[in-house]
């Protein structure tokens, strides 16, 4: 297995495993070895992903979602959501603040009763992104990691 880097952490990996079953769905913004490659060997993953050379690597069902004024195409990923999932982890778009225009769509999403998850959380735009989630939700968990990662337990 391949953690650290720019894979996910192996802390984050066992926090996923231990708090959700296997078979059960995982929507990833970004894509990659640590964490399509290898939660894919445990859950159903969707991941969205904007760079070509990153599709179709790992046992996931890819949302090719090119970027769009700074943040994925959206009809692409409106096309390709599934109907339901688990759990969310925002690992992409790449590059610091990056990610912060999710907060621009959160109305595309179910984002309650699960786990949201947002790596790279040492860099300052994933932590102003954290913050801003749990001004807006009911979060009843929450899970700061030392691994740069930190995760929202979202409930209605």
């Amino acid at each position: 297995m391949t953690f650290g880097g720019s894979n996910i952490s192996e802390k984050l990996f066992n926090f996923v495993v231990d708090k959700l079953p296997s078979g059960s769905t995982i929507l990833e913004f970004g894509s990659g070895q640590g964490s399509t490659g290898q939660l894919s060997q445990h859950y159903k993953m969707y991941s969205i992903e904007h760079d070509q050379n990153y599709l179709n690597k790992y046992n996931s069902n890819y949302i090719h979602a090119p970027i769009v004024n700074g943040w994925y195409d959206v009809p692409k990923i409106k096309n390709g959501l599934p109907e339901k999932y688990d759990m969310i982890l925002i690992d992409g778009p790449v590059g610091e603040g990056n990610r912060i225009p999710i907060l621009n769509y959160l109305k595309l999403f179910d984002m309650e009763n699960k786990w949201i998850i947002i790596d790279d959380t040492h860099r300052a735009g994933e932590i102003i992104l954290f913050h801003e989630l749990m001004k807006l939700f009911n979060v009843l968990d929450v899970y700061v990691g030392e691994d740069f990662s930190s995760f929202l337990g979202v409930y209605k």
